[in-house]
């Protein structure tokens, strides 16, 4: 028997669309993997998630992430 039977069908297809888009490696089969991923894992699951990616990347790129994720929104407004 194999223990694929037993992984709720919901993170079957998550993770099947992670390791799609990793191998596609391109900006928009992640762009549509996040549709997926949103769709698929709650909220608690989502967390761990990007907890689990976030502490895998060095300083640089973690800043180069957590600056695109919090950038402020475009407001046409000129500074």
């Amino acid at each position: 028997m194999s223990f694929r039977t037993h992984i709720p069908e919901d993170i079957r297809r998550a993770t099947k669309v992670i390791g799609l888009a990793a191998w596609v490696d391109d900006p928009d089969a992640w762009t549509k993997a996040t549709a997926v991923i949103g769709a698929r894992l709650d909220a608690h699951k989502r967390r761990a998630l990007a907890f689990a990616v976030l502490c895998t990347l060095d300083d640089d790129d973690l800043e180069e992430v957590l600056g695109h994720v919090f950038r402020p929104p475009d407001c046409g407004v000129a500074a």
